[in-house]
């Protein structure tokens, strides 16, 4: 049986250089659906995801994304675990 789940690592180039150890953010997600890691809670929406530490421990971080709108929200989610924005800044 196929799992619905697949796990990728998002590394940013600064990981690629061994000397140099920063968070790498780890992506749980079902194969299908546009609002990965989203979740819409009274107007807002929010992102969840998991940043594993160089210390080889984890931490889970859920940042509002202060818009109501889904493309806004898709659009911010995305530049957040592509590294274009950093993980402690939402919007």
């Amino acid at each position: 049986m196929v799992s619905q789940f697949q796990t990728n690592r998002i590394m940013t180039p600064a990981i690629s250089n061994p000397v140099v150890s920063r968070p790498v953010i780890s992506r749980r997600q079902k194969l299908a659906g546009p609002n990965h890691h989203l979740w819409f809670n009274h107007g807002t929406w929010w992102i969840h995801y998991t940043i594993h530490l160089p210390d080889h421990t984890k931490a889970r971080r859920r940042r509002s994304l202060h818009t109501s709108d889904p493309e806004t929200a898709r659009h911010l989610r995305d530049r957040i675990l592509s590294g274009n924005i950093p993980c402690h800044y939402a919007a």
